[in-house]
């Protein structure tokens, strides 16, 4: 079986599966493990295997029985869906860097304006208008940093946004 059907690059790893169930003696139904096999059409196919080998005896040849389950539309997929995953975490990367950028650049630009304006009143506003842009920002980096998209450390953000409003104010 493992000769005549069995991938060359799974052969050692069958090789274990088999001396690792016929040296476990477990009175169970045996080992479980997955591998490709090729077919006698040439086809590379995926299979599950789960096998028990009943050692020789006096009177007995060493036999092995099991299940063989054809698992390959099963690795298709998941190797797609993990494919699909790392491109869509890909995509998040790049939104983030986009969004984050964005609020930044108008927080930037806010404050460019901002020192061409003389009366106070209007100076106030745009003020007020970048502080909110940045704290977009850091709201949006929290969220991206945090495991749970539901929650964020809200002390975290109170501190990163109150030391930037700080350094807001602090410069005039």
């Amino acid at each position: 079986y493992i000769k005549k059907y069995t991938h060359p690059d799974d052969l050692q790893y069958c090789i274990e599966g088999f001396k690792n169930t016929l040296e476990s003696g477990e009175s169970a139904f045996g080992t479980r493990f997955q591998h490709r096999i090729i077919r006698g059409d040439g086809e590379t196919r995926y299979i599950a295997i789960q096998i028990k080998i009943v050692k020789p005896t006096e009177n007995k040849s060493a036999y092995v029985y099991g299940t063989v389950q054809d698992i390959t539309d099963m690795k298709i997929a998941e190797k797609q869906l993990i494919k699909s995953i790392k491109e869509k975490e890909i995509l998040i990367q790049e939104i983030h860097h986009r969004t984050k950028n964005n609020l930044l650049v108008i927080a930037s630009l806010l404050n460019l304006q901002s020192s061409y304006i003389k009366d106070k009143a209007s100076k106030d506003m745009f003020k007020e208008s970048q502080n909110r842009a940045r704290s977009m920002a850091i709201i949006h980096e929290r969220l991206y940093q945090s495991t749970d998209l539901k929650k964020i450390n809200f002390g975290e953000y109170i501190s990163s946004l109150v030391t930037e409003l700080f350094h807001t104010y602090n410069a005039e």
